[in-house]
């Protein structure tokens, strides 16, 4: 079958989606650390993660793969050394037509101009000639005015990149308003919505992807819906927060790369319904990594969560910020400019006696890194949360 037989087929079958068939397996649940030990195990190809990540840079380079029949990608890597996925080109073909038929209706995709913004690229995001990668290593500043003069009717890219856009003076010059507006990569919190609708004129639209695939598509009334046409899922709920889940994927589409009961450490904030009446769980939003849920060290030992958009909340006044925690009871705000004694005094509260609260000021992130607003620098592999505050993994529906 032909590339273009393979998209349009792909893109059909997203339109009219069904859910995917088959069984959860027994095995237990794996994680990012145990797939990279045993790396070879997980790939078509038998390789190490070393030997995987060295092809993914050498086809960043030089924009050829040494296996043709596949190509290595590097993840634009929120936390540590970027990860590494492996697709064939049927892979690619399905992913792209599947994109294109969860976002875009046929009228649209006859006049397809699209642009990706992104750290790195891969033969993934170019196997349509319609689709324009742009570099986030590079100053915004440098790719602003080409992507205006280009003027795509679909923009697609991290929620702060997408901002650098609308502020830049190129837009401000040469604004453009594309139809269709998907932002992803970094968490979508409510100020960043409100902005970007404002910028484009168009409501923006969540893209849950990962180096574990094509996860969730956003709908038109702002939620995500899994893709369930893809895998089967699975959900950690937190015990005190059953609204919040760590998703636990199996993939039935991938033979590159295997995820069977692979556990990706995001919390997702699920809901029953939605007014679009996609038969798939609604996600209403990612709301980060698990690294992102801070922790509260009770006087029993035990430890209570705080979740980003609950913090948000009390946060989103002060414009930019980032909020770390660095041990049980010392925190920092960074903060552009100086925070009403208001805020302080209910982040605070938030925070709990005798955390200790430290004001600095924001600093600037180079080009190309993710934004999080929320990062817990201790525990790294979240064993407090993992171990504590999460029920085991349970199929989705008994979650809804």
């Amino acid at each position: 079958m032909s590339s273009k037989a393979a998209i349009a087929r792909a893109y059909l079958r997203a339109r009219f989606p069904r859910k995917a068939t088959g069984i959860i397996p027994t095995s237990p649940v794996c994680d990012e650390a145990q797939v990279a030990e045993h790396f070879a195990e997980f790939n078509a190809l038998g390789l190490t993660l070393d030997e995987a990540r060295t092809l993914a840079r050498n086809e960043l380079e030089t924009g050829a793969s040494p296996r043709p029949d596949y190509s290595f990608g590097l993840s634009t890597g929120t936390t540590g050394e970027p990860g590494v996925f492996i697709t064939t080109q049927a892979e690619r073909d399905r992913w792209l037509g599947t994109i294109l038929g969860k976002f875009l209706a046929p009228p649209q995709l006859l006049h397809l101009n699209a642009a990706l913004l992104l750290k790195h690229n891969n033969r993934l995001y170019e196997a349509s000639h319609r689709v324009h990668y742009f570099d986030l290593t590079d100053p915004t500043a440098h790719w602003a005015p080409r992507l205006c003069d280009l003027a795509p009717n679909v923009l697609i890219g991290p929620a702060s990149a997408l901002g650098a856009l609308a502020d830049s003076a190129a837009f401000q010059r040469r604004p453009f308003r594309p139809h269709t507006l998907l932002s992803g990569a970094e968490v979508l919190f409510p100020q960043d919505r409100e902005k970007l609708h404002r910028a484009f004129e168009v409501p923006p639209q969540n893209l849950y992807q990962a180096k574990e695939g094509f996860l969730a598509a956003g709908c038109r009334h702002g939620a995500l819906h899994w893709n369930e046409d893809l895998m089967l899922l699975e959900g950690m709920r937190f015990k005190c927060r059953p609204d919040r889940v760590v998703p636990v994927i199996t993939d039935v589409t991938r033979e590159s790369q295997i995820f069977r009961r692979y556990r990706v450490d995001d919390v997702l904030v699920i809901s029953q319904t939605c007014p679009c009446k996609t038969p798939f769980q609604k996600v209403t939003t990612v709301e980060g990594r698990l690294q992102d849920i801070l922790l509260l060290h009770n006087d029993d030992g035990t430890h209570t969560p705080l979740f980003p958009l609950d913090l948000n909340q009390i946060l989103s006044p002060a414009g930019e910020y980032a909020l770390k925690q660095h041990d049980a009871f010392h925190f920092t705000l960074e903060c552009a400019a100086s925070p009403n004694p208001e805020l302080l005094a209910a982040l605070r509260k938030a925070l709990n006696h005798p955390a200790r609260l430290e004001l600095v000021p924001l600093r600037g992130l180079p080009p190309g890194q993710k934004r999080r607003r929320f990062q817990r620098m201790f525990d790294p592999q979240n064993w407090l949360i993992l171990d504590k505050l999460l029920e085991p993994a349970t199929p989705l529906n008994r979650l809804t």
